[in-house]
């Protein structure tokens, strides 16, 4: 009896070990996001939408799409998507992804780069107020 214990036990820390594994993109920092943009900027940190997100490279995935425009002629500024990190004093800014603004939905995705623990919002902006509103949502994910 002690024999086939003994004989079970690497057998568990193998699985265990195995299922650890797979398990590691679990345990990952995900957090969602939506926005209404009706002037040019959307700020995570004043509409308190914060993301805490884990150590390691930061990615977003979503999209946005135009859903009124006041002067429907009017250029189509892009979209930029900001990650924040939320400091006592000055915020730091990791990195923006920049995607066109089409009256259709368009995709969001790419890599901020590498960041610490924390917490993080979105600063999602324009260049300039283009008169098209703008709604949009997804992930924002490590």
């Amino acid at each position: 009896m002690l024999f086939k214990l003994k004989r079970r036990i690497p057998v568990f820390l193998v699985a265990l070990l195995i299922l650890s594994m797979f398990s590691a993109n679990v345990l990952a920092a995900s957090s969602k996001y939506k926005f209404d943009m009706k002037q040019r900027v959307v700020d995570g940190k004043k509409n308190k939408e914060f993301h805490n997100l884990s150590a390691g490279n930061a990615y977003i995935s979503g999209s946005h799409r135009i859903y009124q425009s006041k002067y429907p002629d009017a250029k189509k500024e892009k979209i930029h998507y900001t990650l924040v990190e939320n400091k006592l004093g000055f915020d730091k800014e990791i990195s923006t992804i920049t995607k066109p603004n089409n009256s259709y939905n368009t995709s969001v995705s790419g890599g901020f780069g590498k960041i610490n623990k924390g917490k993080y919002y979105l600063r999602i902006w324009k260049t300039n107020r283009d008169w098209h509103y703008t709604e949009g949502s997804g992930t924002v994910r490590n």
